[in-house]
């Protein structure tokens, strides 16, 4: 049995068999973590026996449940969806670019303008890597490599966007923590005061319980940063704007020579508040514990699987009236792109996830050679020299045919020379120098390039050893080199013509449309 999330596209963690969402990189989460399981733990051990003799029982018990509601919220942001909204499908793509001419939807400048309710223009902007128009309030994450609505920013202590979905535990983690950071704090210094009295000096009393003098150090630093993140969370709050609208000041610039008012504010800070804190919350756009099937190996979905920009206007609350018709002009009958419409006239068949295969870049040389350290490791001389990039779902049928293409293709003269392209390496006992290349599965995020969509290094290294051995088979071994997998290598050809030949085993599929990019 087969779930959606093992085929997430974003960089997003999965866990709890799809129940709890988190991303890539928890470590600075894991020490903000441990930082206050210690201090508390510090806390409750040497401070709190002596302030209840002292004092009252209660200090203890308030410093407990404060210290639980910390956990519970800051557990809660890291590990819900903060609002990850599905990437397009095939169908929905090519709807998008055949609806170019034909609707306000310019793929070309990746720009859509819609109406608010208030009357308002706002620009939709296109994402090159989801292929969706994204909604007003919804940015790109780059470090989680997914559309996120609602965004706010990316919180590196919670290891996880702060976003729709998760933003009123992120809110309460913060309102506890700096409850927590003064509490702690001001008892310790009543602790210190306290012993004080029962001994001659400050230094004895500090002799007594060293733990606190840390406790109260690390708490000193912590307030400022803590108590002044929640207060400004709480003016956005108040405002109805998110983190990422304040640094961009969205809703003070100008379009068109008129001011931009916020259409999610309800005009009053204490109604803002309870929409943000109290409001419903919509389920997860991802559905991410449907079943799917599989054929062939080859992850399939029905189209009800993947959600679309319909399912995310549809689930927005009122109160922040950026879902339901609030996106579109509401005096209109139809809003000017209707995925409902499209989802009627889609046919309900099976959609293929997969949608990159193998690839090589077969290249014409006259020689070609390899160095690591200076060292050459392999050399040829007439033949070919073939980059090879192994995507994260290649299999066997993958290897078969880039294979076969490889000793097949002709891109030699033949011996009369009347015809250019008529004999292969096969032909000519020439030989092969093949190279793994991962970085021949890139994407762009802005101007970093990004290797997702590349095999993880031990099963690329298994797949890329069959294409050697499987091209030793059909061949020559002594006619098949490869540099030094994994290696920082220096590659030195002689192109012959030029000739560059780009490979990509896709073409394999009879059935190929529009779900290949």
């Amino acid at each position: 049995m087969v779930r959606k999330w093992q085929f997430l596209e974003s960089k997003n963690q999965v866990c709890c068999n799809g129940r709890c969402v988190t991303g890539h990189n928890i470590g600075i989460f894991v020490f903000a973590l441990f930082l206050i399981i210690v201090i508390s733990g510090l806390f409750f051990g040497f401070d709190c026996p002596y302030l209840t003799k002292r004092l009252s029982p209660a200090i203890p018990i308030f410093a407990a449940i404060l210290f639980l509601m910390v956990i519970c919220c800051i557990v809660r942001t890291a590990f819900t969806d903060p609002g990850i909204l599905p990437r397009a499908t095939a169908d929905e793509i090519l709807h998008l670019e055949k609806s170019d001419n034909t609707q306000n939807v310019t793929l070309s400048g990746r720009i859509m303008e819609i109406q608010m309710h208030t009357g308002q223009k706002i620009q939709l902007k296109y994402c090159q890597t989801c292929k969706i128009f994204r909604p007003p309030r919804v940015s790109h994450c780059s470090l989680c490599d997914a559309c996120i609505a609602n965004f706010d920013h990316h919180c590196p202590w919670v290891g996880n966007c702060v976003g729709l979905r998760n933003y009123r535990y992120f809110y309460l983690f913060l309102f506890s923590l700096s409850i927590l950071c003064v509490y702690i704090f001001v008892f310790n210094i009543i602790n210190i005061v306290l012993r004080t009295q029962d001994k001659t000096t400050v230094a004895d009393a500090i002799r007594d319980t060293p733990a606190t003098i840390v406790e109260a150090l690390v708490c000193f630093v912590s307030i400022w940063s803590v108590i002044g993140l929640w207060g400004y969370h709480t003016y956005l709050i108040c405002r109805s704007i998110t983190t990422n609208e304040d640094i961009k000041d969205t809703w003070n610039s100008s379009h068109y020579g008129e001011n931009l008012k916020n259409p999610f504010s309800r005009g009053n800070p204490v109604l803002n508040c309870f929409s943000t804190l109290c409001g419903p919350l919509p389920p997860s756009f991802l559905n991410l514990r449907v079943i799917i099937q599989q054929d062939n190996n080859i992850p399939m979905t029905t189209t009800g699987m993947n959600n679309n920009l319909q399912e995310t206007i549809r689930y927005h609350p009122d109160e922040n009236g950026i879902y339901n018709n609030r996106v579109w002009d509401s005096s209109t009958e139809n809003p000017p792109y209707s995925f409902q419409q499209k989802q009627q006239q889609r046919p309900h068949v099976l959609h293929r996830i997969k949608k990159i295969y193998m690839r090589a870049v077969i290249q014409r040389v006259l020689r070609a050679s390899v160095r690591v350290d200076n060292d050459i490791i392999s050399s040829i001389d007439r033949g070919l020299c073939v980059l090879i990039g192994i995507f994260n779902d290649d299999d066997q049928n993958d290897i078969d045919y880039i294979v076969r293409k490889l000793l097949s293709i002709r891109l030699w003269p033949s011996i009369d020379g009347n015809r250019n392209w008529n004999r292969n390496v096969v032909d000519l006992d020439y030989s092969l120098l093949c190279i793994s290349q991962f970085t021949l599965h890139a994407t762009l995020k802005g101007t970093k390039p990004d290797f997702h969509l590349s095999m993880s290094g031990e099963q690329s290294k298994i797949l890329y050893e069959k294409v050697l051995n499987q091209l030793k088979q059909n061949y020559k071994t002594d006619k098949i080199f490869d540099g030094l997998f994994g290696a920082m290598m220096n590659v030195n050809i002689e192109n012959d013509g030029p000739v560059t030949i780009i490979l990509d085993s896709r073409s394999k599929k009879s059935n190929a449309t529009a779900d290949d990019e």
